[in-house]
């Protein structure tokens, strides 16, 4: 499941400052709601329903393409 993060004060805070719609589990309410997952008592689930994830290759193929489209030119390994 995307934007399911165990225990992290840092994105609660985050999310607060920014504004962003999150729903935040205790670990028993969490198993739950995701059985497939397993978390100490301790941990707490977060779901930013509107997160997703990144292709990291894709992502750079992308960029390297549109670089070289606008005249750049590969320096890789320098």
């Amino acid at each position: 499941m995307f934007g399911l993060i165990l225990q992290s004060t840092n994105i609660i805070t985050s999310a607060e400052k920014y504004e962003l719609p999150i729903e935040v589990y205790d670990a028993s309410e969490a198993r739950k709601k995701w059985p497939q997952f397993t978390m100490p008592d301790q941990f707490r689930a977060i779901l930013e329903k509107n997160s997703g994830y990144l292709k990291s290759e894709l992502a750079i193929d992308t960029y390297v393409k549109e670089a070289k489209r606008l005249g750049a030119h590969e320096q890789f390994n320098t």
